[in-house]
């Protein structure tokens, strides 16, 4: 049987759409809160906490935002165990058992809806847990077309917003009354529709990563023109090294606290846009769902982004466009006009911030040990998710439903992202420049002619010409760091 890195490309690219359609339908479903909170209200679910004829109320929103709080935390949390489970077991068994814990979620919220049982965060939470597991165990087919690796990976985070487009689709179906569905019943009806996608992954998807080398086989090479290695400094490439020198990297909590702190303010904006909009604004928290899930437009810009003008560019466009939302959101409720770039900023800044991330993961510490690095990272993340619940519960009993204040509090949380751009971008420059040097040297320096009996009048000499010396790489390489992916071996700073 031919693998699917010999394949043809026709096949490649059928595996790709295939992995892009599973992603679209499951990873990032929980985001699309705003939609299914409406959905749950329409069904009067926790509506007996409020008093007759006033639903929805506070009281209300506050319980249904404990199930929310459950299947984010829950996705932002799993991969620490998803990405041991990938690390271990293979992307293949990986996406399996993600996808009938998915499955497990529709049926559990079709119960709860059914019966009237109040496990809906035990439902949500089970939606939550498996999307980052199916996901990340397709990751690695970007390495299919290696020459677009960079577009792939954005590709597939974009896409991962698409999936909270799902529950308006439910609302569409619900709203019109198309073939008589209940919200219980469109569960089961989207849970049978999954599985066939569950089936052919279990044929088609690869126990190993595709492309993956591991410490012991990855080429280390030394050359004049090699910017990721330097064997006669004694340091080597990031994805070489064990997960624990990774971990210990100054890259790594870099990248930890850009992406915690650019995390929360979507996460919170998702969570409370629905509460935020009222009365005659009502109709712009429908409106963000559908910019929202519209953000997948502009993965092919962050793909040319990475794969054409490097990681820097991207990394300060999407901190730019970050803090430009955690901006506008303060003043949104004020002007719909604000809203809508509010919005606009939201979504793009979401693709480009999770597309970053992974691709910056995938680039600086390779496939190997990739399920560990994000689940480590998402472990962080989700518990930052946390906090969205106390400070809701403080926008309703002490700002007077003010959501300026919280915003002011997300934007000074936010500011941190500023960081890994700006280090990233310092090395980017300073590489640059030492390359260009060492490039110069290696091109035009001639050593001076050395004597092979001592310095001094009369002694033959013989010239020791770079073209023939086969440690010139050693010789003419740049002293000191020349790249923040190389770790010294005597030093783990």
């Amino acid at each position: 049987m031919v693998s699917l890195g010999d394949a043809s490309r026709s096949v490649k690219v059928c595996v790709l759409i295939l992995a892009s359609l599973q992603i679209g339908l499951t990873a990032g479903i929980v985001m699309g809160w705003p939609a299914f909170q409406r959905l749950l209200i329409d069904n009067n679910v926790y509506s007996n906490l409020c008093t007759e004829g006033q639903a929805p109320c506070n009281a209300q929103v506050l319980q249904m935002n404990s199930i929310y709080d459950a299947g984010i935390f829950a996705n932002t949390g799993s991969p620490v165990l998803t990405g041991v489970i990938l690390d271990r077991f293979g992307p293949k068994r990986t996406n399996i058992i993600s996808s009938i814990l998915f499955i497990a979620g529709c049926a559990v919220l079709s119960c709860a809806l059914k019966f009237g049982m109040n496990i809906y965060a035990v439902g949500y939470g089970l939606l939550g847990f498996s999307g980052p597991g199916i996901y990340v165990s397709l990751f690695h087919l970007c390495n299919l077309v290696p020459e677009y690796q960079g577009s792939v990976l954005s590709g597939f985070s974009g896409i991962f917003t698409i999936s909270s487009f799902v529950f308006n689709l439910f609302e569409i179906v619900l709203s019109r009354g198309l073939f008589s569905l209940s919200l219980m019943s469109l569960f089961l009806v989207f849970a049978v529709c999954l599985s066939p996608l569950l089936l052919i992954g279990w044929f088609i998807w690869p126990h190993a990563p595709i492309g993956a080398q591991t410490p012991e086989t990855e080429p280390l090479l030394a050359n004049v023109n090699d910017e990721y290695h330097d064997l006669s400094s004694g340091k080597h490439h990031l994805s070489t090294l064990p997960l624990v020198e990774q971990v210990r990297s100054p890259l790594f909590w870099l990248m930890t606290l850009w992406i915690l702190a650019g995390s929360f303010p979507g996460v919170f904006f998702s969570g409370t846009v629905d509460v935020m909009f009222v009365g005659d604004q009502k109709y712009l928290s429908t409106l963000f769902n559908y910019i929202w899930a519209l953000g997948f437009v502009c993965v092919p810009l962050l793909g040319l982004v990475i794969d054409k003008t490097g990681m820097h560019v991207a990394l300060i466009i999407t901190t730019t466009i970050m803090l430009s939302f955690c901006t506008l959101a303060i003043f949104a409720t004020q002007s719909p006009i604000l809203a809508i770039i509010c919005f606009v900023c939201a979504s793009v800044g979401t693709v480009f911030h999770w597309g970053c991330f992974y691709s910056y993961i995938g680039k600086t510490f390779g496939f190997v040990s990739m399920g560990k690095i994000v689940g480590i990272n998402s472990l962080f993340v989700a518990a930052s998710t946390l906090l969205q619940y106390p400070l809701l519960w403080l926008t309703f009993n002490k700002f007077s439903g003010n959501f300026a204040i919280p915003s002011i509090f997300v934007l000074c949380g936010a500011s941190p992202i500023l960081i890994l751009p700006i280090y990233y971008t310092r090395w980017h420059y300073k590489r640059v420049f030492h390359l260009s040097r060492l490039r110069w040297k290696y091109m035009y320096y001639e050593p001076p002619v050395q004597s092979s009996h001592g310095n001094y009048p009369g002694a033959s000499t013989v010239s020791q010409s770079p073209t023939h010396d086969p440690h010139r790489s050693q010789i003419y390489m740049p002293q000191g760091r020349t790249s923040p992916l190389l770790i010294n071996d005597s030093d783990d700073a």
